[in-house]
């Protein structure tokens, strides 16, 4: 897929891997000032992760358990703008 390299999970891979992450400066620049994490501990793969750091807005992810009942459903509301996500 999208972002998995051949080298996935291969010795070669990994300090292939570090060895980009260490001289990318864009990477060094988002783990300095926050963006991103410095260690990974996430249960997202690189597709998603990607996508979460290159949002400009807030973003949020649903994790279906297979729950069929909700009780309540916190939706936050900070504008007038966000009116749209009742709709949802």
């Amino acid at each position: 897929g999208i972002g998995h390299s051949i080298f996935e999970g291969s010795l070669l891979g990994k300090v292939l891997g570090y060895t980009t992450r260490i001289v990318n400066p864009d990477r060094l620049i988002q783990k300095l000032s926050g963006k991103e994490r410095l260690f990974h501990n996430s249960p997202f793969d690189d597709r998603t992760q990607h996508i979460l750091s290159n949002s400009k807005v807030p973003v949020g992810i649903f994790v279906d358990k297979n729950r069929s009942d909700f009780q309540r459903v916190l939706i936050p509301f900070f504008s007038e703008k966000d009116a749209f996500l009742v709709e949802y």
